[in-house]
């Protein structure tokens, strides 16, 4: 998108540089200019929907490359694939059998299953004084605040493992859980617990 605008500007300046170099008035270009430009609006108004709506994909982040998405285009089912490429004028979705181009204003509502929440299952320790409804509670109130704020702690702790000491809590994110995301968040949690705990 920069590189498009910086072009777009560079040639008005090299154009309004070049009249004034060759003592040409440019009043005539430019009221010509006027007629040509209503043209190209009336002719290319699909073109220009196109652009505004690409530039609102790329500010609102509702989908980028690598995301799967699932969108009605009017087709007799919803096509599901994987986007290849974002363009300001078209996007590339690629499913299982070809690659697909769709301009932008045709992808208005798109259902991107790569932003949608996952579920995990994480083993916590628990203080052995702690009341484990006390802690579920304690822990739905640590979700939201900072550098956290993409997680939501759902259900209660199932039972204490006696080994261990360990319980199971599900959480859900914004997105699947790496391996250094899990320890991150396992120890804030952690963390949280038993401090709570010694207060």
């Amino acid at each position: 998108m920069v590189n498009h605008l910086a072009s777009l500007l560079i040639w008005i300046v090299a154009t309004i540089v070049a009249f004034h170099l060759l003592d040409i008035d440019p009043a005539f270009f430019l009221s010509s200019a006027g007629f040509i430009g209503a043209g190209l609006a009336i002719g290319g108004q699909h073109k220009v929907n196109d652009y505004l709506t690409g530039l609102s994909v790329h500010f609102e982040d509702r989908y980028g490359v690598g995301d799967e998405i699932v969108v009605d285009v009017g087709w007799d089912a919803p096509v599901q694939g994987i986007v290849d490429h974002v363009g300001l004028f078209s996007t590339r979705v690629g499913d299982y059998r070809s690659t697909l181009h769709f301009p932008n204003h045709a992808l208005t509502s798109v259902r991107n299953l790569s932003q949608e929440g996952a579920t995990s299952t994480l083993r916590l320790r628990l203080p052995d004084s702690a009341d484990p409804a006390a802690a579920a509670d304690l822990l739905r109130g640590l979700a939201g605040t900072e550098g956290l704020t993409d997680v939501v702690f759902v259900g209660d702790f199932d039972s204490r493992q006696p080994a261990t000491g360990e319980v199971e809590v599900d959480v859900m994110t914004s997105r699947a859980l790496r391996g250094s995301d899990r320890d991150r968040l396992i120890g804030r949690a952690e963390q949280a617990l038993f401090d709570n705990a010694k207060a």
